[in-house]
């Protein structure tokens, strides 16, 4: 695992084979419990919303998914190449790039700076309380105390 701090934010990294979205949200669901999910990329693309997701508070605003609070890691769709923003109340409208389906993207050390800089812009212009990312490399960046504590000590309970 690499951690790094940036910008208010504390940044873990680990490989694919270290750690997976699936791993983190058994690990940690304190990521996303109580907490609204912006789905930036499911799978490479765009996430569908059916009608009974709508029904159930989800929407779309271009093609970012929003959920309604989460009360259960189940209620998230995950696959490959997953990118969510995390806030703490419910965004109104949400214009993102998925910076996941770049080829190996970290925030903590990417080559195309370019690419990197704008992550980090797209964070500031936002604010979320956390990013998850799961492609060839998984990361979770926030800014909340308790999450950073634990992420630090993933061998304790919460």
């Amino acid at each position: 695992m690499k951690h790094i701090e940036h910008k208010g934010y504390s940044v873990f990294e680990w490989s694919a084979d270290e750690m997976s979205l699936v791993h983190l949200l058994r690990l940690f669901p304190e990521l996303v419990l109580e907490q609204y999910v912006a789905v930036l990329s499911f799978d490479s693309g765009s996430l569908f919303v059916s009608e009974e997701e709508e029904k159930n508070g989800w929407r779309k605003s271009g093609d970012v998914a929003l959920s309604p609070r989460i009360s259960s890691v189940g209620d998230l769709h995950h696959e490959c190449f997953d990118e969510w923003m995390v806030f703490s109340s419910s965004p109104k409208d949400i214009q993102a790039e998925a910076f996941v389906n770049y080829m190996a993207f970290s925030p903590i050390d990417y080559q195309w700076e370019e690419k990197r800089q704008a992550f980090w812009t797209q964070i500031d212009r936002l604010a979320p309380t956390s990013v998850i990312g799961d492609g060839q490399i998984c990361y979770v960046v926030t800014n909340s105390p308790a999450l950073i504590e634990r992420l630090k000590q993933p061998n304790q309970s919460p």
